[in-house]
């Protein structure tokens, strides 16, 4: 995957893996970054920022659509 962006920033790892696989059911690429560093010491949430889901930036508008439809 090439040209990320993140799209969403998450303090809940349960949060951030139910946005990844909706739109992983709607086939945009998509990954999590530094969950497993928050997972292991909570309190680096604050250091680096939370979660990170990303995406390609050529879906950004089209993942952020998605996520609104299931959010609403």
């Amino acid at each position: 995957m090439t040209n990320l962006v993140t799209l969403k920033t998450y303090s809940n790892a349960f949060q951030a893996n139910f946005d990844l696989s909706i739109l992983q059911a709607h086939e945009i690429d998509c990954c999590l970054f530094d969950e497993n560093t928050i997972l292991l010491n909570p309190l680096y949430n604050i250091t680096i920022g939370g979660i990170k889901l990303k995406v390609r930036a050529e879906d950004l508008e089209h993942a952020l659509e998605i996520l609104a439809a299931h959010h609403n």
